[in-house]
Protein backbone atom coordinates (compact mmCIF):
# COMPACT_ATOMS: atom_id res chain seq x y z
CA UNK A 1 0.00 0.00 0.00
CA UNK A 2 0.94 3.38 -0.94
CA UNK A 3 0.71 6.92 1.04
CA UNK A 4 -2.38 8.39 1.28
CA UNK A 5 -2.43 12.22 0.96
CA UNK A 6 -4.66 14.00 3.63
CA UNK A 7 -7.03 16.31 2.16
CA UNK A 8 -6.13 20.15 3.33
CA UNK A 9 -9.14 21.26 5.33
CA UNK A 10 -10.38 25.14 4.29
CA UNK A 11 -10.40 27.75 6.46
CA UNK A 12 -13.23 30.47 6.22
CA UNK A 13 -11.85 33.71 7.71
CA UNK A 14 -12.56 37.10 7.55
CA UNK A 15 -16.37 37.10 7.61
CA UNK A 16 -18.75 38.98 10.05
CA UNK A 17 -22.16 37.05 9.17
CA UNK A 18 -23.37 33.39 7.73
CA UNK A 19 -26.92 32.92 6.64
CA UNK A 20 -27.76 29.66 5.59
CA UNK A 21 -31.39 29.52 3.96
CA UNK A 22 -32.50 25.78 5.36
CA UNK A 23 -35.75 24.34 4.48
CA UNK A 24 -34.36 20.72 5.25
CA UNK A 25 -33.17 20.55 8.66
CA UNK A 26 -29.63 20.43 7.39
CA UNK A 27 -26.87 20.54 9.51
CA UNK A 28 -23.56 23.44 9.55
CA UNK A 29 -20.23 22.21 10.98
CA UNK A 30 -19.04 25.75 12.43
CA UNK A 31 -15.01 23.93 13.10
CA UNK A 32 -13.60 25.94 10.17
CA UNK A 33 -14.90 29.38 10.26
CA UNK A 34 -12.32 31.35 12.45
CA UNK A 35 -13.29 34.96 13.61
CA UNK A 36 -16.87 34.00 15.69
CA UNK A 37 -18.95 35.24 13.21
CA UNK A 38 -23.02 35.15 13.65
CA UNK A 39 -24.60 32.13 12.18
CA UNK A 40 -28.43 32.56 10.98
CA UNK A 41 -30.66 29.93 9.67
CA UNK A 42 -33.74 31.20 8.12
CA UNK A 43 -36.83 29.90 6.04
CA UNK A 44 -36.99 27.29 8.35
CA UNK A 45 -39.66 24.81 8.36
CA UNK A 46 -41.67 23.31 11.01
CA UNK A 47 -40.75 19.56 11.87
CA UNK A 48 -37.20 20.37 10.69
CA UNK A 49 -34.14 21.04 13.04
CA UNK A 50 -31.22 23.37 11.87
CA UNK A 51 -28.30 22.40 13.77
CA UNK A 52 -24.32 24.15 14.14
CA UNK A 53 -21.40 21.77 15.45
CA UNK A 54 -18.70 23.15 16.72
CA UNK A 55 -19.68 26.89 17.43
CA UNK A 56 -17.71 29.52 18.72
CA UNK A 57 -18.92 30.62 21.76
CA UNK A 58 -18.77 34.10 20.80
CA UNK A 59 -21.23 33.55 18.25
CA UNK A 60 -24.50 34.68 18.05
CA UNK A 61 -26.57 32.09 16.43
CA UNK A 62 -29.91 33.00 14.78
CA UNK A 63 -33.17 31.68 13.85
CA UNK A 64 -35.99 32.77 11.87
CA UNK A 65 -39.07 30.74 10.55
CA UNK A 66 -40.81 28.09 11.85
CA UNK A 67 -37.80 25.12 12.59
CA UNK A 68 -36.16 24.06 15.30
CA UNK A 69 -32.39 24.62 16.37
CA UNK A 70 -30.13 22.76 18.23
CA UNK A 71 -26.41 24.12 18.77
CA UNK A 72 -23.27 22.21 20.44
CA UNK A 73 -20.36 24.51 21.21
CA UNK A 74 -16.56 23.66 21.05
CA UNK A 75 -16.82 25.14 25.15
CA UNK A 76 -19.03 27.43 26.09
CA UNK A 77 -20.09 28.68 29.39
CA UNK A 78 -22.06 31.81 27.96
CA UNK A 79 -23.71 31.27 24.46
CA UNK A 80 -26.36 34.19 22.76
CA UNK A 81 -29.07 33.78 20.70
CA UNK A 82 -30.80 35.91 17.96
CA UNK A 83 -34.63 35.12 17.24
CA UNK A 84 -37.05 37.07 14.84
CA UNK A 85 -40.30 35.25 13.75
CA UNK A 86 -39.30 32.31 15.53
CA UNK A 87 -42.40 29.62 15.92
CA UNK A 88 -45.75 30.14 14.90
CA UNK A 89 -47.90 30.10 17.93
CA UNK A 90 -47.96 28.91 21.69
CA UNK A 91 -49.41 25.70 20.43
CA UNK A 92 -46.47 24.96 18.08
CA UNK A 93 -43.44 26.59 19.12
CA UNK A 94 -39.83 26.13 17.70
CA UNK A 95 -37.32 24.01 20.03
CA UNK A 96 -34.01 25.46 20.76
CA UNK A 97 -31.50 23.59 22.61
CA UNK A 98 -27.87 25.16 23.66
CA UNK A 99 -27.44 23.16 27.00
CA UNK A 100 -24.35 22.21 25.07
CA UNK A 101 -23.63 18.64 27.31
CA UNK A 102 -24.92 20.78 30.55
CA UNK A 103 -22.10 23.03 30.11
CA UNK A 104 -24.14 25.87 29.49
CA UNK A 105 -23.90 28.57 32.38
CA UNK A 106 -25.83 31.71 30.78
CA UNK A 107 -28.04 32.31 27.43
CA UNK A 108 -28.44 36.11 26.16
CA UNK A 109 -31.12 36.11 23.71
CA UNK A 110 -31.69 39.09 21.34
CA UNK A 111 -35.23 39.34 20.02
CA UNK A 112 -37.65 40.37 17.18
CA UNK A 113 -40.87 39.64 16.29
CA UNK A 114 -42.84 37.66 17.65
CA UNK A 115 -41.37 34.72 19.51
CA UNK A 116 -43.04 31.12 20.45
CA UNK A 117 -39.53 29.34 21.53
CA UNK A 118 -39.17 25.91 24.02
CA UNK A 119 -36.06 26.90 25.38
CA UNK A 120 -33.49 24.07 26.72
CA UNK A 121 -30.39 25.72 27.99
CA UNK A 122 -29.20 22.67 30.79
CA UNK A 123 -29.08 22.39 34.10
CA UNK A 124 -26.71 24.85 34.84
CA UNK A 125 -28.36 28.05 33.01
CA UNK A 126 -28.63 30.12 36.10
CA UNK A 127 -29.19 33.25 33.84
CA UNK A 128 -31.58 33.56 30.68
CA UNK A 129 -31.69 37.21 29.75
CA UNK A 130 -34.11 38.35 26.57
CA UNK A 131 -33.46 42.06 25.04
CA UNK A 132 -34.64 43.64 22.05
CA UNK A 133 -37.81 44.61 21.14
CA UNK A 134 -39.58 40.98 20.12
CA UNK A 135 -43.04 40.04 21.85
CA UNK A 136 -42.05 36.77 23.21
CA UNK A 137 -43.38 33.20 24.57
CA UNK A 138 -41.08 31.88 26.36
CA UNK A 139 -40.78 27.95 27.71
CA UNK A 140 -38.01 27.09 29.59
Amino acid sequence: MGTVASTPALVVSNVEAVTIKDAVGGTFNAISIEDAPSITFTNTIDGQTSTVTNADEASVIGLQGAGDLTVTYVTGDSVSLSLDGAGTSSSNRSAIDVSNGDDTESVSIETTGSNYVTLAAGPNAADISVTGDGTNWFNV
